[in-house]
């Protein structure tokens, strides 16, 4: 009998089942539940590959050299790690915003809870305004505009679009990253046969790993691990997904393996074809891969646009439903628990609006690409720490999915992660720092209210 590779991935699925003690479905509660596996994953793969695999294969490739796919398989790995942690974590709380809810019930500090869940919102701002700034780049490359304004209506357009509703997102994510796949493959495929012949290389990459080399891979790693963030948007959106607890898993772990897949295939293409030293120096890797294999460059520049704009169709939706369920908690919820007649977050809408506007007008990637890694970094980290205490503190928690391995995965977490956030660069700590006594502030003003 002849595997095709949907009955593959139902096998795989399996197995993982079996380990991981998948359930039927309970009633669940949230905004109203239109969401199916189709589309929570173009949802994941739309909001995980964005502006960074574009332009990080570059400084990746001065880092790692060659070794540069090693660097994309451990981010993968380490994506993939995360991911069962946010499916045991969504499916037990399949609601809008489940890591940040997640978090509260765990803590016992109301206080670490609320400014964990305040950075971690923030860093979804800031990857939005990153995905903004660099489609504006792009377009400006081909036609002569000021790419701020054009970010700027950009922003207006996305936020009008989530004012109508999850559903309409949803099919506007869908038909993007349904491009966004077709163009990637064309693409893959296009390089892959023009340049068969030099994808073997006539010497091995290295004479074997050694502390020099693992420690460039490592490097590499912290430096391209931006482009798998996007995924653990599926879990912000779990109150509005039929099916949660069957669902969610599938959609995160299918997510982390289909992106792992591309992109170890884009940076060994990149550094098998392009010569080294070229690779390092270019401002625009994927565009020099393509002129080397003689593919039309407005190939590769529709994917790129198309990949931007699957990200900053979910990330506004993401964070206002990140900030609707902090308000839900107890906490500015007069400004941002409200509900329109079409059960859309209004108040929360706009406010992340306004703050991606603002970091808009700091006209700097580097500073919005750091801000959203250690941010997103120290949410990882939170999540699982509070996923290991409610565990201890709950010995039933987990009875849709459980982490396999547990506690060995979770450490291994908190720690590469740890690891990867020690290379971020310190100014975004310190932005980090300042955003979070902002919500100190927020914290004790609203206590204060309440008293």
């Amino acid at each position: 009998m002849r595997i095709t590779p949907l009955r593959g991935l139902d096998v795989a699925w399996s197995v993982l089942c079996s380990i991981s003690r998948l359930r039927p479905k309970l009633p669940v509660f949230g905004l109203r539940r239109e969401l199916k596996l189709a589309d929570l994953v173009l949802i994941g793969i739309g909001g995980t590959i964005e502006a960074s695999i574009f332009v990080l294969i570059a400084p990746g490739a001065a880092i790692a050299g060659k070794l540069l796919p090693v660097s994309f398989i451990l981010g993968g790995i380490l994506a993939f790690a995360v991911a069962l942690i946010y499916a045991e974590v969504a499916t037990n709380m399949p609601a809008e915003g489940a890591d940040l809810r997640f978090i509260f019930k765990a803590f016992t500090s109301d206080l670490w809870a609320f400014i964990t869940s305040w950075l971690v919102i923030l860093g979804d701002l800031a990857y939005f305004a990153l995905n903004l700034l660099g489609l504006a780049f792009y377009v400006r490359a081909i036609i002569p505009i000021n790419h701020l304004v054009f970010a700027v209506v950009v922003l207006l357009a996305v936020t009008a679009a989530n004012l109508r509703g999850v559903k309409r997102i949803s099919l506007v994510e869908s038909a993007i990253t349904i491009l966004l796949l077709f163009f990637f493959a064309v693409f893959i495929g296009w390089v892959f046969f023009n340049n068969f012949n030099s994808l073997l290389p006539a010497e091995p990459v290295v004479d074997g790993i050694n502390l020099y080399s693992l420690g460039t891979i490592l490097a590499g790693t912290a430096l391209i691990y931006t482009t798998f963030i996007g995924y653990e948007d599926i879990t912000s959106v779990a109150g509005e997904v039929r099916q949660p607890h069957k669902v969610l898993p599938k959609a995160l772990i299918f997510t982390v393996v289909i992106t792992t897949l591309l992109y170890v295939a884009i940076s060994f293409l990149a550094t098998q074809v392009v010569p080294i030293e070229q690779l390092k120096t270019s401002e625009s890797p994927l565009l020099l891969l393509a002129q080397i294999s003689d593919i039309p460059i407005f190939l590769i520049t529709i994917t790129a646009v198309l990949a931007i704009l699957s990200t900053i169709v979910v990330a506004l939706l993401v964070a206002s439903r990140k900030l609707y369920a902090l308000s839900q908690e107890g906490y500015m919820k007069n400004w941002f628990g409200s509900l329109n007649q079409r059960g859309i977050p209004t108040k929360a809408i706009l406010f992340c609006s306004v703050i991606v506007l603002a970091l808009l007008f700091t006209n700097s990637i580097k500073f919005v690409a750091y801000l959203g890694n250690s941010v997103y970094l120290v949410g990882v980290i939170a999540t699982t720490i509070a996923l290991v205490i409610m565990k201890r503190k709950d010995k039933s928690f987990g009875r849709w999915f459980k982490v396999p391995f547990f506690p060995l995965v979770p450490i291994l977490v908190i720690a590469f992660s740890t690891i990867v956030l020690i290379f971020v660069e310190r100014g975004a700590i310190m932005y980090m720092l300042l955003w979070a006594a902002v919500g100190g502030v927020l914290y004790f003003s609203t206590k204060l209210l309440k008293a």
